[in-house]
């Protein structure tokens, strides 16, 4: 027999799900099981395509025969999904400085996973100085840090020169904090 897993986005685990188990083999005549449940698991849990992922505890229920007249025989053939990269959110806030800098150092990200550490460094550029809603912001020099913590061992990863886009490029200033000299801008 065998399965197919879903393709998730990065979540922090190895956890898959089983989208579809193959028909089974060996059984008598025109009697039917069902094999259903099990534990899914990725190899590892970072970001990739074509990752294997191996069942195990897979359960036969009854069909038109009788589960405990069967048993599966061996190891289940693993089969291969993707974990896709996850988006992260921005915002910064800062004091009104007539520039239109937007600095690493003033951004604050959002939905980062479990124990991962993301930072960002480099610079942006604010649309205008004035100051309003909707900003877009130009990423210059920006780029995403992040270290994942996997069995005690800290490993660096960088990203963001490749993809911008995934640093989300435009940054609101809320109508209450649009008092003159100050300004609270929001990166989407």
């Amino acid at each position: 027999t065998s399965f197919t897993a879903l393709d998730k986005t990065y979540d922090g685990n190895i956890v898959a799900t089983v989208n579809s188990y193959g028909a089974l083999t060996g059984l008598v005549g025109s009697e039917t099981l069902v094999l259903g449940g099990g534990n899914a698991r990725f190899a590892d849990k970072n970001a990739g395509t074509g990752k294997t992922v191996t069942l195990t505890s897979a359960i036969l229920s009854n069909g038109t025969g009788i589960a405990n007249d069967y048993v599966l025989g061996g190891t289940l053939p693993s089969t291969t999904a993707s974990i896709l990269k996850k988006s992260v959110g921005a915002s910064v806030s800062r004091a009104y400085d007539s520039t239109t800098n937007a600095l690493a150092g003033n951004l604050t990200l959002g939905g980062i996973i479990g124990a991962d550490s993301v930072s960002l460094q480099g610079t942006g550029t604010v649309a205008t100085k004035s100051v309003g809603t909707a900003k877009p912001v130009t990423l210059g020099t920006l780029a995403v840090t992040f270290l994942i913590l996997v069995f005690s061992e800290v490993t660096p990863k960088v990203m963001g020169a490749a993809y911008p886009e995934r640093i989300a490029p435009v940054i609101t200033a809320p109508p209450e904090t649009t008092k003159p000299g100050t300004a609270a801008w929001h990166m989407r």
